[in-house]
């Protein structure tokens, strides 16, 4: 039997016993990836304000940032508070339009 004819013979009957419905790992990584990419889509697009505050808790844990409220006069004023307590302080205002 001439060897081409064999390796052809081995090529049908491997996929042959293959059953119709079997996944194969590569399929399922594809699968799996893409439905992470469809879940992050709609995490971005359908809750950006949820993935902005646990982007923001993230990084403030990273810094090593408390947030904390004041009231002044009723008034509650967020801040964040971080840092060793020995050091100077650093006070950041932002958000106020000037005149």
């Amino acid at each position: 039997m001439a060897p081409w004819v064999l390796i052809k013979q081995i090529h049908i009957s491997h996929y042959s016993t293959k059953p119709l419905g079997e996944i194969t790992v590569l399929t399922a990584i594809v699968l799996i990836f893409l439905l992470l990419v469809v879940a992050g889509a709609l995490v971005t697009f359908v809750f950006p304000v949820a993935l902005l505050n646990l982007a923001n808790v993230f990084m403030r844990r990273g810094a090593g940032m408390v947030a904390k409220t004041v009231s002044v006069d009723g008034v509650d004023w967020p801040y964040l508070e971080g840092g060793p307590s020995d050091a100077p302080v650093l006070l950041v205002l932002h958000g106020f339009v000037h005149t």
